[in-house]
């Protein structure tokens, strides 16, 4: 899948107000929010974050419930804190 078009879906299902025509980002505003948002290479398992919600870090959660990690700020939260409603997720602070 197109890489815009996915970005234009992020932002729909997110109810992020956007001025993207055609259901596709545009190439400069991808270039932009790329820019913005480096990848990340460290994930939960290579290193301790904590929940921004629950405060929790991941080492010491011996439950394993699931993680998920959002894509404008890279922070991580627990998925029943964050109750994604999609694919993508985007944190109650970013929006």
């Amino acid at each position: 899948m197109d890489v815009r078009k996915m970005a234009y879906q992020l932002v729909v299902r997110n109810d992020i107000e956007n001025k993207f025509r055609n259901e596709v980002a545009g190439r400069d505003c991808l270039d932009h929010f790329l820019k913005r948002h480096k990848v990340n290479s460290h994930t939960t398992e290579s290193s301790d974050t904590s929940c921004i919600f629950s405060g929790m870090s991941y080492s010491s959660d011996r439950r394993g419930e699931e993680w998920i990690q959002c894509l404008s700020c890279n922070l991580w939260a627990h998925t029943a804190c964050a109750v994604p409603e999609g694919e993508y997720y985007i944190c109650y602070f970013c929006r």
